[in-house]
């Protein structure tokens, strides 16, 4: 029922959006800049849990416009499902599932770099950089477990020269929750041949107050709920693409100080793909987690694999994947099965 309530407050946002954009359109001589659709993608999933059945969602769909009123001004709205901006566990168990924006940004392209201020995406590790137009593999257990955001209130800025680039990005932390003065600050840095290669370092760091994680079971890191917690989070991932092929490794994992005493957790990961044809497309990733590395036993690995058949022009894509999490100690039976058809205009 919540699937079916969120596709159709999606259809009626992208009805409306389109609406205007066609007023707007048709009355050319009495707007500044321009306004334009630059995002559109229907990802209609099926999702089966072995002993826990299936079920139907749209996954990450979403309808982006975009208003640029010249070369340096712009401003980037996104309608989706606000899960999607991932809110951190600690701040709550649950993760909040409506209609609503999901990025929300204004943008400045100057000179020394560009400035965003608003709804902005963090940009954090391999998960938080990559285009959800080429994801294949649903989102590594970093963020699955809802350890990272992905987007946030805050203000951001970029720059970059002879391939190498630096973000700095001060925003909120506490999701849509109560805000409770201590913003976090997330730093990328990285090189790019703008090719087939590309390299960054992510750190991350704020506070979580006490009165904001009565709602969370959280126990990452041996984090304690109703305690003022610092943490300390980073990755470093490398992206190769020579031809047919793509290759991701990631290292990362963090820490998290209570009362004086620290605890840690990491995680690491491996992905392979490789086009077959122009319509075939197959993958593998390794991905492991352990959320608390002072307890021996509680790590899990998760094996995926994946298979795409892509139409000619890449705007639609039907994605097979199959996981299989391997507990460390006590095997549970929680294999997964994910049925996607992905479809959109902006193909890459």
């Amino acid at each position: 029922m919540k699937s079916i309530l969120v596709a159709t407050r999606l259809i009626a946002a992208v009805a409306l959006c389109t609406q205007v954009f066609c007023v707007s359109a048709a009355h050319a001589e009495e707007k500044i800049g321009t306004l334009s659709i630059n995002d559109v993608r229907m990802r209609a999933t099926y999702f089966s849990q072995e002993e826990k059945g299936g079920s139907f969602d749209l996954d990450n769909s979403a309808f982006g416009v975009l208003w640029r009123k010249d070369r340096h001004w712009s401003a980037h709205f996104t309608i989706g499902d606000q899960a999607y901006r991932n809110m951190p566990i600690y701040y709550s168990n649950t993760n909040p599932s409506q209609l609503g924006l999901v990025d929300a940004y204004a943008e400045y392209n100057g000179v020394y770099g560009r400035v965003r201020a608003g709804l902005i995406p963090i940009d954090f590790g391999y998960d938080g950089t990559l285009n959800e137009v080429h994801r294949y593999f649903q989102y590594s257990q970093s963020f699955s477990r809802r350890l990272i955001a992905l987007s946030d209130e805050g203000v951001s800025f970029y720059t970059e020269h002879d391939g190498y680039f630096t973000e700095l990005v001060i925003h909120n932390g506490s999701i849509d929750q109560a805000n409770d003065g201590n913003p976090w600050l997330t730093g990328n840095w990285g090189w790019s041949n703008s090719r087939n290669l590309k390299v960054q370092l992510s750190l991350q760091t704020g506070v979580v107050s006490a009165d904001l994680t009565t709602n969370s079971t959280n126990t990452i890191a041996g984090f304690q709920p109703g305690i003022t917690s610092r943490w300390r989070n980073g990755a470093l991932f490398a992206e190769y693409t020579p031809l047919d092929w793509n290759v991701v490794g990631e290292i990362g994992g963090g820490e998290m100080v209570q009362n004086d005493e620290t605890g840690r957790y990491d995680y690491q990961l491996l992905q392979v793909s490789r086009d077959l044809s122009r319509n075939w497309t197959v993958g593998t990733r390794y991905d492991f987690f352990d959320p608390n590395m002072a307890i021996g036993g509680d790590a899990e690995t998760d094996l995926s694999v994946v298979v795409a058949l892509k139409s000619d022009d890449d705007t639609s894509k039907l994605l097979l994947e199959g996981t299989a999490p391997l507990q460390q100690t006590h095997q549970v039976h929680d294999d997964q099965l994910r049925l996607v058809w992905l479809l959109t205009p902006f193909a890459h």
